[in-house]
């Protein structure tokens, strides 16, 4: 699982903060069909011990297939969702 935390200021008198759990293969399937509905052609998740390390897809551009390497650095995104939360 996922556990997110997103602090967001939606007013000047009043602070909102929102949490959620997500399991981990469904944000991975959100992704790949996120990538597929903008043209991807081939979408492929590594693991290592059942975790998510890095997303792999091909798209095609000018009849050209290019292939692209996306790591998953969730430590870094939740140090910088925690650290923006602490700037608001």
């Amino acid at each position: 699982m996922i556990r997110c935390r997103w602090v967001q200021v939606a007013t000047h008198t009043q602070q909102l903060s929102y949490t959620a759990t997500i399991a981990t293969k469904k944000t991975v399937a959100e992704v790949q069909q996120l990538l597929s509905s903008h043209g991807a052609t081939a979408v492929m998740v590594e693991d290592d011990q059942g975790d998510p390390v890095a997303m792999k897809l091909k798209i095609i551009v000018d009849n050209e297939p290019l292939g692209y390497r996306l790591l998953v650095n969730w430590q870094e995104v939740l140090a910088v969702m925690r650290r923006d939360a602490l700037a608001w």
